[in-house]
């Protein structure tokens, strides 16, 4: 008869669960890095160089590698998106708003940071139990941080819709790039289920229910990096797709611009490059090549 190890990665292939949780967090985890790859190339392409919001989507890739803290985690991932938002949407008024929204991020952080670090006293109880002193009521601050976290998630997600949608474009286009600015919806419905789980947290049986919460706790920030690196990636999809649809409309124009170009230049008439606080690009009639084109100004 063998003895029953204790060690965790030989408990792993008899642990079906936790080989789907390992399963789906690695699949997401490359996504996010491959959609990071090509959001950095999308840059190079241009000959763009990086802004802040690239620097922090690397810092959050580099904080889920050596396992800090899931608070700065999506911290830095909402900061990058409304960073990206600033830069974007040259409207003085959205752009306050923007910088009002990123200063709650950051106050959040800071808040919730130091009511987890402080939520034993002294703190070392909180991996000593036995240790004298006191902890707080963990349900009640898991609610509390689930449900600003929801909030400031919304928030963030729907503060460009109004511009979007007040643009002079086909509705069809006006949803095309909903979409692209709008994947986030998957994560605000990922984070309800969360909280819902947390309301749930039956204290006689924790492992259980926080098993679940973990999971959709590393989906929340991958999904949020491959959200905000979408919108960026254009070039790097036309690159790559430069024989197919996505350029089909460039070659058309082949003689506008010079021959050496990595890309040719659209006819005016095609894709105007105008300012997003009044008017938007005149989007091309093809959906997927108009999201790409999109990207293209936006990476500049």
């Amino acid at each position: 008869m063998h003895a029953r190890s204790d060690n965790l990665i030989d408990q792993v292939p008899i642990n079906a669960a936790g080989k789907t949780d390992l399963g789906v967090e690695t699949v997401f985890l490359v996504v996010a890095y491959f959609s990071t790859g090509l959001r950095i190339w999308s840059r190079h392409l241009i000959g763009a160089r990086l802004q802040i919001n690239d620097l922090l989507i690397l810092l959050a890739l580099l904080v889920f590698s050596i396992d800090l803290m899931w608070l700065t985690l999506v911290a830095l991932v909402k900061s990058a998106i409304l960073h990206f938002y600033g830069q974007t949407f040259q409207n003085t008024a959205f752009i306050r708003i923007v910088y009002a929204v990123m200063a709650i991020v950051i106050a959040f952080w800071i808040s919730a940071f130091f009511a987890d670090v402080f939520f034993c006293i002294p703190v070392h109880k909180t991996w000593l139990p036995e240790t004298p002193g006191r902890c707080g009521e963990s349900s009640s601050m898991y609610i509390g941080m689930a449900s600003a976290d929801l909030a400031i998630d919304i928030v963030v997600l729907i503060l460009p819709m109004p511009i979007l949608w007040g643009l002079q474009l086909p509705a069809a286009r006006k949803v095309a790039l909903t979409f692209v600015f709008g994947l986030g919806f998957i994560i605000i419905f990922i984070t309800s289920i969360r909280l819902k789980f947390f309301l749930e947290l039956d204290p006689f049986d924790f492992t259980y229910t926080f098993s679940k919460i973990a999971l959709l706790s590393t989906l929340v920030p991958l999904l949020g990096i491959t959200n905000a690196n979408l919108p960026i990636m254009g070039p790097a999809f036309q690159r790559i797709f430069r024989s197919s649809l996505l350029t089909s409309q460039t070659r058309k124009s082949s003689n506008t611009g010079s021959s050496g170009s990595r890309f040719q230049k659209m006819p005016e008439s095609e894709l105007p490059l105008v300012g997003i606080n009044g008017e938007w690009l005149e989007i091309i009639s093809r959906p997927v090549t108009s999201l790409f084109a999109l990207s293209n100004k936006i990476v500049r």
